[in-house]
Order: C-alpha cells, then structure tokens, then sequence
C-alpha cells in the first residue's frame, strides 16, 4: 500500500527473507494488488520459493502457472523454480496438480534446468 516504488520493494524484500509459509502467501496475494510493471511486483515470483514440490504449497504456486494473474515472463520464473525443487528432491508434482500446459512449461524448464548442468536425470 506504500506509495513510495522503494518502500514497496523494500516490504516484498522483506517478506522474502521471513521465508516463513505466512510470508510466502503474503507475497503470493500481493501478486493481483499490484501492476505487472511495479519494481516490487516484479521481486516477488523470484522470492517465492516452496520447500518441496510434494508441499500443498507447491501446489497452490503450480496453479498459478494455469491462472490469468501471472505474466507470461513470470510464468516462466516460477516454471523454472518448481524444475529446480524438483530437479534438487528428484521429485514432480502430483498427478493433476497442474493443466498438460503448466506441466510442459515445467518440463521446458526442468529441461534448460539440466542442460544448465550438464546432468540428465
């Protein structure tokens, strides 16, 4: 609600690092509030990060890939996000979590992820 761009970067900063399951839903209501061209808007997909794909949290940021909130280029963040925790467990997503397209998107990812690595698993 600051009218100020750094007070608001400087709040989402904020609740990235609590990284508590409070702070990490915070940040996801934030997303809708605020612009897709607001500076704070834009730290927040890079600060949500969920412990473990078998989460129900996971899953709630999965949906979002299949949502209208979500740009396209933040689509493609928190896609990448969901690969790295699931490369880093060696688990997926539930079966039905998310549409055949959200699951491609992080498969694509899951993909760059590996040849970023030079591993294949």
């Amino acid at each position: 609600a600051a009218h100020e761009p750094a007070t608001r970067v400087a709040a989402v900063e904020a609740l990235g690092r609590i990284g508590t399951p409070a702070a990490q839903a915070e940040l996801l209501a934030l997303l809708p509030a605020l612009p897709a061209d607001d500076d704070a808007r834009r730290q927040i997909v890079p600060l949500l990060r969920p412990t473990a794909l078998d989460d129900a949290a996971a899953t709630r940021l999965a949906a979002e890939l299949d949502g209208a909130t979500l740009t396209a280029a933040e689509k493609q963040q928190l896609a990448f996000t969901l690969a790295l925790v699931g490369l880093r467990d060696g688990i997926k997503l539930p079966d039905g979590a998310v549409s055949p397209a959200a699951k491609q998107l992080i498969d694509q990812m899951t993909a760059l992820a590996e040849r970023g690595t030079g591993e294949k698993r």
